[in-house]
């Protein structure tokens, strides 16, 4: 089975991401992207030498599947930032000014 479609076995210990949770996010694009790359680049070399056990297609799904999370991921972290920007500024802030005599 290839590297990037491994199926996680019940053995393997679960990685914990430190961080903020933008920073969580960010951690996790990069991962993906990471893996993007190195799928392209297999891709590429099993066009290259011809030896392909799966179909294109496979591997265009595979492709168009990684490249879907990462997008989504894309909008998740920018989600979060702009939920970190509201929250530095609020959005309902008042004001009372009395006068004494």
């Amino acid at each position: 089975m290839s590297e990037y479609n491994r199926n996680v076995s019940s053995d393997s210990k679960a990685q914990t991401v430190p961080g903020t949770p933008m920073q969580q996010m960010w951690h996790i694009l990069n991962f993906h992207e990471e893996r993007l790359k190195q799928l392209s680049q297999q891709l590429y070399m099993q066009k290259s030498t011809n030896t392909n056990k799966k179909s294109g297609a496979q591997h265009l799904a595979e492709y168009n599947s990684l490249l879907q999370q990462v997008v989504d991921l894309k909008a998740r972290v920018s989600t979060l930032e702009t939920e970190k920007e509201k929250s530095k500024f609020p959005s309902n802030v008042t004001l009372s000014i009395e006068e004494e005599n």
